[in-house]
């Protein structure tokens, strides 16, 4: 597979004949799918965004087994809670008002990603969030992280802004 910069991934989902070659992966995301394995959704816009592809834009990943999947550069304003995430590379995603809670993320790459998310209750080990920023956001302003847990993560130059991270 060719290198490709963050532009070419988000501007193929825009592109007839990559969308014709993926039919198989854009349904079975499209379907709401429980389990993800191994898609390459890098640069995929999942949930609404407005002036985005809607390909993605009544998505909902709650309950989902997402395992290997490449989600760099992507943007993610829907549902994942109570999902298991593992072995994910989110480097440079945007959550915008993701939900996140009751979810189990283990292994994830979160390097340089902006998250504003409800992640409470949720348990991330094993996780990479250097240079990240993350928020509780306007809808979730300082409780973002109500008895989250984080074990052996990594927070090198991470920000956080708006958060309380409370019974964690």
């Amino acid at each position: 597979k060719p290198i490709m910069s963050k532009k070419q991934l988000k501007a193929r989902w825009s592109d007839a004949e990559f969308l014709n070659k993926n039919k198989e992966l854009i349904a079975s995301v499209g379907q709401n799918s429980s389990a993800l394995e191994q898609a390459d959704l890098a640069g995929a816009v999942i949930g609404y965004v407005p002036k985005e592809p809607e390909l993605f834009a009544h998505v909902w990943l709650n309950h989902a087994r997402i395992t290997r999947c490449d989600l760099r550069f992507a943007k993610i304003t829907t549902s994942m809670n109570g999902a298991v995430i593992e072995d994910t590379d989110f480097m440079e995603a945007k959550f915008n008002q993701a939900g996140l809670m009751n979810t189990k993320i283990l292994h994830c790459n979160f390097t340089k990603a902006h998250i504003i998310a409800d992640f409470s209750d949720a348990e991330f080990d094993s996780c990479t969030f250097a240079g990240a920023r993350i928020s509780g956001g306007s809808a979730w302003a300082g409780h973002g992280g109500v008895r989250s847990v984080f074990s052996d993560c990594d927070f090198t130059g991470t920000t956080f802004i708006a958060l309380v991270f409370r019974a964690t």
